[in-house]
């Protein structure tokens, strides 16, 4: 995630004024004794995980971050609130007109998850009155037991609010929440499920007796099934659909999607430096073998294609669609594989062997790759965000998808691939309760965790 840079001070009093704090998970013992759908609406809003994303991370991130505090949320039984930064603090708004910004305005959240729930307390507290009580609730060891703040609604009632940004969300859920949903057996994880999506009492009872790997792809399929945890608000959602019907590739058709992330992006993390390493270590000896490098090449994301080559010969194209932050270095890689080869910069025909052959679309250049550190213009970032977001749609329908899980964008478009076996959860069956539509992991670790990890 990208630090946080907002401007307000944690230990400023007007951030404390009028406020109390109470045990966090003592409120959440009360929510589970309240059933939701027993509850009025002058109670429904009276317990809110208000979610802050990092105002200046990718899309990819703040979607994932959306996607942890939705499971926390659900868990606890709160009301999720996403609260976005003003406009003014995430691009320079000179002359821009429009659709705004930020992570409210680009994904509309269903009401089962927000219960219908507006930002709390907004007589008395603006986004940097919420932001300094973030900071100040998450200064000290994520491990320690979290504290919510009490504020009065214009209803007249009290509000327990726990603010969680991008930022800390992952952390805080590793150290206070995962340990808890893991646990088998659970009188609680039957309802949990319910609040996730369940339709059927078997869904939810097969649900809560789940564990590990299995229970993390059964709930991200539980939230992805309806697709409305991740439904685009109308605007950007028809300037997605524009910029799709442009480009290249055509998605009526049936394509294969590659995600190829280069750059600090990925490989400042040690792990995914240590898959690196490896992999050129490996490479020594062989003929052409490079000096080791920072990532890991276009070849090896694409060497299934070549061991199904070998078992089946298909002289026609095999359509690729390539999504990557460094598309002139994939290019090059491309035009490396073969001089059979033929296009422009956007689509590049090549024959690397009699029985393969590829047609790559390659997704253009992102204005903040072209002019990384700048004081980018909110036209500039919302044209990212659209490119961003139509990518992200062309991997998740694919027919396979290559990736992996050091990417936001990776473990994104897994999570959006999984689907509930339905005849498999009838039976009651552990064994396979979960689809996952076809995806070949390029590298790196097998399996990426919770949903938004």
């Amino acid at each position: 995630l990208v630090a946080t840079t907002d401007d307000s001070d944690p230990s400023d009093e007007s951030h404390q004024a009028g406020s109390k704090s109470k045990g966090f998970f003592l409120s959440l013992v009360q929510s589970f004794h309240e059933a939701i759908g027993t509850r009025s609406d002058d109670l429904s809003c009276d317990d809110i995980l208000l979610f802050m994303p990092n105002r200046l991370a990718s899309i990819g991130s703040q979607m994932n971050g959306y996607l942890r505090a939705a499971m926390m949320a659900t868990f606890a039984n709160k009301a999720l609130v996403v609260m976005g930064a003003p406009q003014e603090l995430i691009c320079n708004v000179d002359g821009y007109a429009g659709p705004p910004l930020g992570l409210p305005n680009i994904i509309k959240s269903p009401e089962w998850l927000t219960r219908e729930c507006a930002i709390p307390c907004q007589a008395s507290h603006s986004y940097v009155d919420w932001n300094g009580i973030r900071l100040n609730m998450h200064m000290n060891d994520l491990s320690s037991t979290p504290f919510e703040h009490v504020c009065m609604n214009e209803n007249g009632r009290e509000a327990r609010v726990f603010p969680i940004g991008g930022d800390e969300i992952h952390n805080f859920f590793e150290s206070n929440f995962k340990e808890q949903m893991l646990q088998r057996p659970s009188p609680s994880a039957y309802e949990w499920a319910l609040r996730l999506g369940a339709t059927e009492p078997h869904e939810a009872e097969l649900f809560a007796q789940l564990e590990g790997e299995t229970m993390w792809d059964y709930l991200g399929a539980l939230l992805m099934r309806s697709e409305e945890v991740l439904h685009l608000q109308s605007d950007i959602a028809k300037d997605v659909a524009k910029l799709m019907k442009s480009r290249e590739l055509n998605t009526r058709l049936p394509y294969d999607a590659i995600d190829v992330r280069r750059g600090d992006a990925i490989l400042d993390r040690t792990d995914a430096q240590n898959f690196a390493i490896n992999y050129w270590d490996a490479q020594q000896g062989k003929p052409g073998a490079k000096e080791s490098q920072n990532y890991i090449p276009l070849i090896h994301y694409l060497r299934h294609y070549y061991d199904q080559s070998e078992e089946k010969c298909n002289k026609g194209d095999k359509v690729v669609n390539i999504s990557t932050n460094a598309p002139g270095a994939v290019r090059k890689e491309i035009f490396a594989l073969s001089k059979n080869r033929w296009g422009n910069d956007d689509v590049v025909r090549v024959r690397p062997k009699q029985c393969l052959a590829f047609k790559f679309v390659i997704s253009t250049p992102r204005k903040r790759d072209v002019s990384p550190g700048m004081d980018a213009s909110c036209t500039d970032r919302y044209d990212d965000l659209v490119a961003d977001i139509a990518d992200f749609i062309t991997m998740q329908k694919a027919n396979t998808f290559v990736g992996e899980f050091h990417s936001d964008w990776g473990r994104l478009v897994r999570t959006s691939r999984l689907m509930l076996n339905k005849a498999a959860i009838e039976a009651s069956s552990h064994n396979n309760p979960v689809l996952l539509k076809d995806m070949n992991v390029a590298w790196g670790y097998s399996h990426p965790g919770p949903p938004g990890w």
